[in-house]
Parts: C-alpha cells; structure tokens; sequence
C-alpha cells in the first residue's frame, strides 16, 4: 500500500498488523461507511434529479454508485434512476419499457443526443419570432 492507505497500515501496531483477523477490524473501522453515510446515500438516491448539465452517463454513474452503497436492488434502484431523469428522457424510458439498468441507460442515451443544443437553430428561430412579435405590437400599437 502506498498513500494514505500506506500511512494508515504503517500507524498500525506491529501487533494489529500481524493478526488477520485485528487487520481486517482495523480496515473495517477505518474504511467502511458509517450508517448516517448509507442513510444519507438512500435519502438521496430517492430524491436526486439529473443536473441540468449533466450527461445521463454521468448521473446513471453516481445513481449506481448510491445503490452500491446501500445495496439497493436493481429493481428499486431502476425506479430511483427513471423518476430523477429529465422529464423527457424520462417518458421516452418509460416508453420503451427497459427491462434492465443498461436498457434504461442505453434508451437515456437517445432522447439526451436527440434533444437541440443550446444555440442551436431552434433557438435562433424563438429569438426570430420573438422579435418579429415586437415588431407587429409596435405596428399595430395606438
């Protein structure tokens, strides 16, 4: 081991590192997640939505790593993961009724590369209208 895991074995007594069974409790009190850090994990895997800015990769990767640390089932978690998409790449996974967590990840994909890009031509259309709204009001204003 090196680092900080390195740093933390050489603290050890010559003791504790010389008896499996005291290591493996060492490691355990020093590693393993207390219970407020699962019961934080589950509160939030029920309540976390997809960013605005980020990739279903990168929140499909965070959700799996919440039910990791709970030990969620994959059914829970796959209910967990489709109610904090963004609401329309939630319905399109709804719709294709994914049976597993790589179907909703791959049928998450397709809506999120479908949807206009910011500054894209759809953008510049609403700004188009937008002002020709403006000026058909300051035409027919009195």
């Amino acid at each position: 081991m090196d680092g900080a895991a390195g740093d933390w074995l050489e603290s050890l007594s010559e003791q504790t590192r010389d008896s499996w069974s005291q290591l493996k409790e060492a490691f355990n009190s020093r590693y393993k997640a207390p219970d407020v850090v699962k019961y934080r994990s589950a509160r939030q895997i029920f309540c976390r939505k997809q960013g605005p800015d980020e990739s279903v990769d990168q929140y499909y990767t965070q959700m799996r790593k919440l039910g990791k640390d709970i030990k969620v089932d994959d059914k829970m978690l796959s209910y967990a993961i489709i109610n904090g998409l963004k609401s329309h790449i939630s319905a399109y996974v709804t719709q294709q009724k994914a049976a597993t967590l790589d179907d909703i990840l791959k049928n998450a994909r397709i809506p999120e590369l479908a949807a206009p890009v910011e500054g894209s031509t759809n953008d510049l259309l609403v700004e188009q209208l937008a002002d020709m709204r403006s000026q058909l009001n300051k035409m027919y204003a009195p």
